[in-house]
């Protein structure tokens, strides 16, 4: 018996490569992209064919989000985010976001982990410290603020 995924073209799952130990998970369109929590990649699995690409970045990749035309990671061992450009069913080249003021400022551990987004920004939380940031992701610098209020 066939159940609601397989009716709609999709299979029942999609397997991730042996050992990945998925973490964060998101998805646009027919595309996922899922964190590891094992070697800190980013896999994106193309959820009708089950196809796998990997445009990690070779760093600790932590947690992702959706937001329009892109795809926003943590890393959890640098100062810095991760965007994935995303136009038209296309994933385009990573681009890496450094940051800085109180959202780049590491501690000694496990920092960038977690990320939403609200409507004109992105929030993330620094994991050793216990601190939310507000990050402005579109245009120019971005604008950091710590201890969200």
């Amino acid at each position: 018996m066939a159940g609601p995924a397989a009716a709609s073209g999709f299979p029942e799952s999609n397997p991730l490569p042996t050992g990945y130990r998925p973490e964060g998970v998101d998805t646009q369109g027919r595309t996922a992209y899922a964190g590891s929590l094992a070697e800190g990649d980013v896999v994106t699995v193309d959820l009708r064919s089950g196809e796998l690409t990997d445009p990690s970045a070779g760093t600790f990749i932590n947690d992702v989000v959706v937001t329009g035309e892109s795809a926003w990671f943590t890393d959890s061992l640098q100062a810095q985010l991760y965007r994935l450009p995303l136009r038209g069913g296309v994933v385009g080249t990573p681009e890496t976001i450094p940051l800085s003021g109180p959202a780049g400022d590491f501690v000694p551990g496990f920092n960038l982990n977690g990320i939403e987004v609200t409507d004109r920004e992105l929030v993330v939380v620094n994991s050793t410290n216990g601190d939310l940031y507000a990050v402005e992701p579109d245009g120019g610098e971005p604008l950091y603020r710590s201890r969200w209020g």
